[in-house]
């Protein structure tokens, strides 16, 4: 593990101190990224194998904001991608993709629940499957739409779809008796 400060590269954009990024291509076949926002530059080709990330959803078909979007749009299943990290948003090298059939009018709570088990499991494998001989990456076809993570989470109508849809979905899990029945418990 090697905690580091970012440094700011514009916008959403970060890269690393240039001494963070040569001992990391020295010491490291493959760099794991979590949080930093959108990370570029030289650290993206020091290590072997780049510098791998998971996504929140299949980016053939959602970049940027991937579990809200599945949410409204009230997908089947939650997906993740494991992508080696380019300077495009979301639209890095795939190295495997996953997905988990989510229930019945899932609450947020629960799509975000599906992402983060898959998130934790695609590591070891994607890690894996980069070390054997006659690996490939994935080569999807198109990437889907970018939701911007700065223009959606700022945007009132977008938070009060989601707020709205996810309180409907509690609502109807408790039913009219329960209901009843904790309001005249207050």
């Amino acid at each position: 593990f090697h905690d580091c400060e970012p440094v700011s590269a514009g916008g959403a954009w970060n890269t690393l101190p240039d001494e963070v990024t040569e001992r990391l291509g020295a010491d490291c076949d493959v760099v794991v990224r979590f949080g930093f926002g959108l990370l570029k530059g030289d650290i993206l080709t020091a290590p072997e194998y780049g510098v791998i990330s998971s996504h929140g959803s299949d980016i053939r078909r959602y970049r940027g904001m991937g579990p809200r979007i599945t949410f409204l749009n009230g997908d089947r299943t939650a997906d993740v991608t494991l992508q080696r990290l380019t300077e495009d948003i979301d639209g890095g090298k795939v190295i495997t993709m996953s997905s988990r059939r989510l229930p019945d009018r899932p609450t947020i709570d629960e799509v975000f629940g599906r992402i983060y088990d898959l998130k934790t499991r695609i590591f070891a494998g994607g890690i894996d499957r980069l070390r054997q001989p006659d690996f490939e990456y994935i080569e999807p076809e198109s990437l889907g739409e970018y939701y911007a993570h700065s223009r959606l989470e700022k945007s009132p109508v977008f938070a009060g779809r989601v707020v709205l849809k996810n309180n409907l979905r509690r609502l109807r899990r408790i039913g009219p008796r329960r209901v009843g029945d904790v309001h005249r418990g207050w």
